[in-house]
């Protein structure tokens, strides 16, 4: 149970909303200002983190990684650690922008949404030729703050008895020896599981019309760049609530 006046929140898929992301941000900015009735006080210490796949599907990928790489060092003067994590799609991103390889099911899974943000447009059905030529503008074209960015997101974040990840772990397998596929990737394994995995799992990736809890996991992705619902949970003490545009 966390009991030294540390307030954590933690949001959940963005994938391009870079106004609900301004959104969410103001929310808990004000809710950090208030005392709360489950024992974290404002002046406290206050963890931000963000659970990955903040690129694909939504219209504005890119304006989410200038947000984030700008409210770092606000965030920071307000006295938030913060914590970015990775997901599968800048997996997707990463791997696709480095050879052209999964180019059709990166495409099948809203990237073409980012590259729209490029200027540029491929579909599922286009040419390996024009997967490889894509990434090679896609290496010249990315910025190096936007790079420096990318390849610096952690895969997880562990803070007491809670352990943050994009999509969650492998059942059966110890937290120290997750393969990064899993923790990115993994669905129905970690889904269906009631198992106790040593830690209360917070996580992204599989989309729920509400926030869940269950007795060994928290699932906050609700969907935002369809359902207009960004979440954040809000974890004081023994206490679990949410914020949500």
């Amino acid at each position: 149970m966390i009991q030294d006046n540390t307030r954590i929140y933690a949001v959940g898929d963005i994938h391009g909303r870079v106004d609900l992301l301004r959104e969410i941000q103001a929310l808990i900015l004000d809710d950090a200002k208030t005392a709360s009735a489950h024992g974290a006080a404002p002046g406290g210490r206050k963890i931000l983190i963000y659970l990955g796949d903040y690129i694909d599907r939504g219209p504005s990928s890119m304006e989410v990684l200038d947000h984030l790489i700008s409210t770092d060092k606000t965030n920071e003067e307000l006295g938030f650690e913060s914590v970015y994590l990775k997901g599968n799609h800048e997996d997707y991103f990463l791997r696709f922008m480095a050879s052209g390889e999964l180019g059709k099911a990166w495409m099948n899974n809203g990237g073409a949404a980012l590259l729209n943000n490029f200027g540029l447009e491929l579909s599922a059905n286009s040419s390996p030729e024009e997967f490889v030529e894509t990434a090679s503008l896609l290496r010249r074209m990315l910025s190096p703050d936007h790079r420096c960015f990318l390849m610096g997101l952690q895969t997880y974040f562990e803070y007491r008895e809670y352990y943050f990840v994009h999509a969650g772990i492998r059942p059966g397998v110890s937290l120290q020896n997750q393969k990064i596929q899993d923790m990115l990737w993994i669905r129905e394994d970690f889904m269906n599981s009631n198992i106790d995995f040593g830690k209360i799992i917070v996580h992204g990736h599989t989309i729920g019309d509400a926030p869940e809890i269950m007795a060994n996991r928290i699932s906050i992705d609700t969907g935002a760049y369809l359902s207009n619902r960004l979440t954040c949970v809000v974890i004081e003490n023994e206490h679990v609530r949410f914020l949500q545009t």
